[in-house]
């Protein structure tokens, strides 16, 4: 079996082109995180999300589904298994930013997984 790191950064034109986006839109999100996770009032969060942060969470957002779709479309040069991880990942996040775009879900879980998906990646 083959490394699935070394197939997705050294084959994978997506990991290749889309890592800077990753650490951009992770460390964007990150600077929200602290204010808006500690923030319980549903108002507060929603405008928090309307003074800039609704951007950067639909920024991720797409690059999320544009790797969904690359994954659903494209042959990728990606193991069965990796291909079904990935597309159950880009699922979650886009079912979590819909509870975050509400003002009901912390902004940690998706950046958590960000960084996850980045180191797995070798970025």
């Amino acid at each position: 079996m083959q490394n699935s790191k070394a197939v997705m950064t050294k084959r994978d034109p997506l990991a290749v082109l889309h890592g800077p986006l990753f650490a951009q839109v992770t460390s964007e999100l990150e600077s929200y995180s602290n204010v808006f996770d500690k923030t319980r009032s549903k108002i507060d969060r929603l405008e928090s999300l309307a003074s800039g942060l609704r951007h950067k969470v639909c920024k991720n957002q797409s690059l999320w589904k544009e790797l969904e779709s690359y994954l659903r479309t494209a042959d990728p040069i990606v193991e069965p298994e990796m291909r079904a991880m990935w597309l159950m990942k880009a699922n979650w996040v886009e079912q979590h930013t819909q509870g975050v775009l509400a003002g009901g879900k912390d902004l940690s879980s998706l950046i958590e997984l960000n960084r996850s998906c980045m180191s797995s990646l070798g970025l």
